[in-house]
């Protein structure tokens, strides 16, 4: 428990995950202002709880374990936890501090992988759909590739993220051999292209979209996404070298705007589900970090997008090919920046996310998240806690509330069988679509919720009580106040004349 005041010196500090997680390096226990009291190697129990051994027999003092541990989608997860030994003590403060942030390495490393993967995928559609492509383009697009994942493979090899990051390094590495040879056996030039729509799924299958507890239909929609993506960027890239060469633009000009018209609306309209599903509430958009870089890929986007139009419907009408040239380079640059906030993107923790890690450590409470708007909210007594279930359309939360009226973490609680993740203080949320009965199991209590049909407007509900209540003429009602289960008082009030004064 984060901040606890002990008695006794405990042996071991254990964090409980809510995912699968592996040992990373750099786990510290140390006595504030002295050295350290780690007492052999960290290791992991049952996939989710890390373990930390401290020496025998503490002393009285302040004492700050920083955990460092690397989950199955690649990314170090790290935090401070204190302590103190010795009862009557203060709260402990914290001699030690973390940085979640991703490092320049990792984020260049992807920009690198996401340029070549993007730029080959996008080849092969314009190969297929659109026209001829030098086969030069994907041998340097492969070796991209294969360059990106060296960079970001390092100590994540047993994680999935390795195992599918390692798998694409041999895709890209067949990929380069066979464009290296294409040129000398012309029949195998079309296999080279084959082989970089293979790598499609690998950003899907790697990253945030299977992580535990998202519905799948999220895999299938990032896919969509980074097919999108690369139709437009690596079309551009393509389109370009047919602008240089010559030949029959016209043609090629057209069937590439059509294709490009349909990945533009397939990658915003996949671009705005994947950010709903990503973040809590609108407000992450600019609280958090991955919220103002999704902001920003936005922007540039839009740029992109109205680049795209004036290519569209001024420029290729005209056959400019001196205004393509310069659109196209433009559209280039932007789409450089644009994977440079992919790459970023991929590294940051998702605003959903934000507090996973510091419920996975403590129990500590503090006031509830508001459920957003727009959510239906129920609420039922469960012993000592209050339990609310909010449902929306995408998924549900579930708060949970102490006595004292602030939220209460590291409770296990599953929606509709699902495991539910800690969205803030006493919030536990999941991508659980609930239709006319919602079951919620905090620990081994379940706890029934009838949806309705129809969901009212809570104003709506509020004004017709209101009316109801000025209407009558007098009113019967039951007060209960309890402090727990058993101890309540229950009072029966009559009130005459409401609303009326005499």
């Amino acid at each position: 428990m984060d901040g606890a005041v002990l008695a006794g010196a405990p042996a071991r500090a254990s964090f409980v995950f809510d995912d699968d997680v592996r040992v990373a390096s750099g786990i510290k226990a140390v006595r504030n202002g002295d050295g350290s009291v780690l007492a052999g190697n960290t290791r992991v129990v049952g996939g989710r709880v890390l373990v930390v051994p401290l020496r025998t027999g503490l002393e009285d003092g302040d004492y700050t374990v920083l955990w460092r541990v690397l989950s199955d989608d690649g990314h170090t997860v790290a935090g401070v936890t204190t302590f103190a030994v010795g009862a009557g003590r203060p709260p402990p403060t914290a001699a030690l501090s973390v940085d979640n942030g991703p490092s320049a390495t990792d984020v260049i490393s992807r920009l690198v992988f996401f340029a070549g993967l993007l730029t080959a995928a996008g080849a092969a559609f314009f190969r297929f759909a659109v026209g001829p492509v030098p086969v030069r383009l994907l041998l340097g697009a492969f070796l991209l590739v294969f360059v990106g994942v060296s960079g970001t493979i390092h100590g994540v090899s047993s994680t999935r993220f390795g195992t599918v990051m390692a798998v694409a390094a041999g895709l890209a590495g067949v990929g380069a051999l066979l464009a290296a040879l294409a040129p000398v056996f012309p029949r195998l030039e079309p296999l080279p292209f084959v082989t970089a729509l293979l790598l499609l799924p690998v950003p899907s299958l790697s990253g945030h979209a299977l992580d535990r507890g998202r519905a799948r239909i999220d895999v299938f929609v990032d896919f969509l996404h980074v097919a999108a993506a690369s139709v437009w960027l690596g079309g551009l890239v393509s389109l370009a070298l047919v602008l240089r060469a010559g030949g029959r633009q016209r043609t090629t000009l057209r069937r590439f705007s059509n294709v490009a018209l349909v990945s533009v609306v397939v990658l915003a309209a996949t671009g705005i589900i994947r950010a709903v599903s990503e973040l809590r509430s609108m407000n992450q958009l600019w609280s958090t970090g991955y919220g103002r870089v999704l902001l920003m890929k936005s922007g540039l986007l839009s740029i992109l997008v109205a680049i795209g139009w004036l290519n569209r419907y001024r420029l290729i009408p005209r056959l400019s090919l001196r205004g393509l040239r310069g659109s196209v380079a433009a559209e280039l640059m932007l789409f450089a920046g644009l994977v440079a906030a992919v790459a970023l993107l991929t590294d940051l923790r998702p605003g959903r996310d934000r507090a996973v890690a510091a419920a996975a450590t403590t129990r500590s409470k503090g006031p509830p998240p508001v459920p957003a708007k727009g959510m239906v909210v129920q609420a039922q007594e469960d012993g000592d806690y209050a339990v609310a279930l909010a449902v929306r359309p995408s998924g549900a939360e579930v708060t949970v509330l102490g006595q004292d009226g602030n939220g209460v973490d590291g409770l296990s609680v599953k929606i509709g069988g699902t495991r539910a993740r800690s969205c803030g203080a006493g919030c536990y949320g999941g991508f659980v679509p609930l239709k006319g009965r919602a079951v919620v199991s905090i620990g081994r209590r379940m706890l029934v919720f009838r949806l309705p049909v129809k969901a009212r407007p809570a104003g709506g509900l509020v004004e017709w009580a209101t009316r109801t209540f000025r209407a009558l003429r007098s009113v019967n009602y039951v007060e209960r106040l309890a402090c727990g289960p058993k101890n309540r008082v229950v009072a029966d009030f009559t009130l005459g004349r409401p609303n009326r004064l005499e």
